[in-house]
C-alpha cells in the first residue's frame, strides 16, 4: 500500500472499527499530515480524528 492520503485515510478507518484507537490518531494525524502537504482538503479526515478522540475521552 502507498503512502498516500486515500490509502492511509481507509487504514485509519478500519483501525478506528477495530477499537485501535492509538493507531487509529496516529495513522489519522499522518493522513492530514500528507493532505495538506499535497495541498487537498483534509475535512473527512479531521472528522475521523474528532470521533477517535471523542471514544479516546470516554475510556
Amino acid at each position: 500500500m502507498g503512502d498516500n492520503v486515500r490509502h492511509n485515510y481507509t487504514l485509519a478507518c478500519i483501525q478506528y472499527k477495530l477499537q485501535k484507537k492509538e493507531d487509529a490518531m496516529i495513522v489519522c494525524k499522518h493522513t492530514i499530515y500528507l493532505a495538506k502537504m499535497a495541498g487537498v482538503e483534509s475535512k473527512t479526515a479531521d472528522l475521523l480524528l474528532e470521533k477517535i478522540e471523542a471514544l479516546k475521552s470516554t475510556e
